[in-house]
């Protein structure tokens, strides 16, 4: 056995832990706002604004767990497909996905928004909250990207499935932005209010599920049976974020829900496929690796790269 697999095995259960945590705790915030009819508003930082309601008081734990358990995990430092070696900017990033990311969320936990804005005071705390979910989830895309992008160890397998899901995430904070746009500037009223909330739970539910495929593909002794899961638990946060989304159409009462909705869906795939094909784009020109990669052919784990890069792992 590897000396090694021990903290590999910590960082992969920290990270997982770290998942589990956000996905369980963001729904029952949003559960308990809709409960307490606090549901309707364009973020789920508005619903759970007022730490006296209990979806405030559950948001703490939300934003907290997963930045408590992800920076025990240290996965960036310890697991060889969240970080890349040799790279004159391979520890900026792995400290810009560690302790970034991590803040925002702590950030995101205790510095709450505000529905209503009186002082100066106030406008910092709503920028500072602001600034924090883009640090979060900002820090974590570019951190990915670069993983990606530069990784010379990465599956055929993996690269595809990173890509894809990094891809539709990169979209809906794209929609998202827009739409939060126009419902401050009061361009679109009801209509992108709904959608920023939507995109919102969608972000969230990437930002898990690419973590959960990082703790996937990290695994050092895979069994037969995690090729059942994998699409389980690649989908998980995702099945999460459409009940939510499913239930706002019911909630919001939309005249225009599912003409507007397979708009929305059309926008997104369209996004989705151009911000893929520009981060394979980034991978073949500036990673150094061969369009066959891309095409799901040539070396994977088990090859010398792989094994070099993470200490030779034995197999189950």
């Amino acid at each position: 056995m590897n000396p090694d697999w021990k903290p590999q095995q910590a960082a992969r259960d920290h990270l997982l832990a770290g998942c589990l945590s956000f996905s369980i705790f963001v729904f029952l915030s949003w559960l308990s706002a809709y409960f307490n009819g606090h549901h309707l508003h364009s973020t789920l930082s508005e619903m759970v604004h007022d730490w006296d309601t209990p979806e405030g008081k559950i948001f703490i734990p939300a934003m907290l767990l997963p930045a408590i358990f992800f920076l025990l995990s240290g996965y960036p430092y310890v697991l060889a497909n969240a970080r890349v070696e040799g790279h004159p900017y391979g520890h900026l990033v792995i400290v810009l996905r560690h302790f970034l990311v991590n803040s925002g969320l702590i950030l995101l936990a205790f510095v709450p928004t505000l529905s209503k804005v009186d002082t100066h005071a106030h406008h910092i705390e709503v920028y500072i909250h602001s600034a924090a979910a883009a640090l979060t989830f900002g820090a974590f895309i570019v951190s990915e990207l670069f993983v990606l992008v530069h990784n010379k160890v990465l599956t055929p397998h993996e690269v595809s499935w990173r890509f894809r899901h990094l891809g539709v995430m990169t979209s809906c904070l794209i929609l998202c932005m827009v739409h939060k746009a126009l419902y401050t500037a009061r361009i679109v009223g009801a209509y992108s209010e709904a959608w920023t909330f939507r995109y919102e739970m969608l972000i969230g539910a990437g930002l898990i599920s690419q973590c959960q495929l990082i703790w996937y593909y990290s695994d050092p002794s895979p069994s037969e049976w995690r090729e059942y899961c994998f699409h389980l638990i690649a989908g998980f946060p995702y099945a999460g974020a459409l009940i939510i989304v499913g239930s706002d159409f019911l909630n919001r009462r939309n005249q225009y829900a599912l003409p507007w909705a397979a708009a929305e869906a059309l926008a997104l795939l369209m996004i989705s496929a151009g911000v893929i094909t520009i981060m394979q784009f980034l991978r073949v020109h500036y990673g150094g690796h061969d369009e066959k990669v891309l095409e799901g052919r040539g070396d994977g784990y088990g090859s010398t790269d792989y094994e070099r890069a993470t200490g030779g792992y034995e197999r189950a």
